[in-house]
C-alpha cells in the first residue's frame, strides 16, 4: 500500500510538472526555432509559445514567434501563454502581451525584422530616446510579422517559407 502511494504521489508530480505555463530556459547555439528551424544563438532575442497541454515551442526571434500565431497556426484554445525574451536581460523571459517593443534597424533581430522587446515603459523609453525608432505593442508586431519584405525596411522575411 506504501509503494502504490508512492508512485501515485510521483506519477503526480511528473505530470503536473509537465503542465507547466512557464517558459524554459532556451540553450543558446543548441536549441532550434520550431518556426525557421535555425539554430538560436542570440540570447537578447528569442521567444516561446506554451501550449494548453503544456507542450513549449522555441523561436529565435519575435518575429518568428508572431508569424506562427499571425498565421494561427495554433488555435486560441490553444495557446496557455506566449513569452519575449527580454533584451535589457538576456535570456530572460517576459509576457508577450505585455512586452514593450521597439523597432529599430540598429539592433539586428535574427530574422531581420529588427524588434526588440524589454520589460518595462521605462525601459522603452530610455532606448527610444538614445535610438530613436518606432514603439510598437504585440498587436503590431504580429502585422508586420506578415508584411512582405519590402515594407519591413529589410530584405529578409520572416523565414525562410516566406519566400
Amino acid at each position: 500500500m506504501k509503494n502504490l502511494f508512492s508512485v501515485i504521489i510521483i506519477t503526480c508530480i511528473v505530470f503536473f510538472a509537465g503542465c507547466s505555463n512557464s517558459p524554459n530556459p532556451i540553450v543558446f547555439g543548441e536549441d532550434n526555432c520550431d518556426n525557421c528551424k535555425m539554430t538560436i544563438t542570440d540570447s537578447k532575442y528569442g521567444a516561446e509559445l506554451i501550449t494548453s497541454k503544456g507542450k513549449i515551442y522555441k523561436y529565435d526571434s519575435i518575429e518568428c514567434l508572431a508569424d506562427v500565431i499571425k498565421k494561427n497556426k495554433f488555435g486560441k484554445e490553444d495557446i496557455s501563454s506566449l513569452w519575449v525574451v527580454d533584451f535589457n536581460n538576456p535570456g530572460n523571459f517576459i509576457s508577450a502581451e505585455n512586452a514593450h517593443y521597439l523597432k529599430n534597424d540598429k539592433f539586428h533581430s535574427p530574422m531581420g525584422l529588427n524588434v526588440l522587446a524589454v520589460e518595462s515603459d521605462a525601459d522603452i523609453s530610455k532606448i527610444y530616446n538614445l535610438h530613436g525608432g518606432e514603439i510598437l505593442k504585440w498587436e503590431l508586431v504580429k502585422n508586420y510579422s506578415d508584411m512582405p519584405a519590402s515594407k519591413k525596411s529589410s530584405s529578409q522575411n520572416c523565414c525562410p517559407e516566406d519566400e
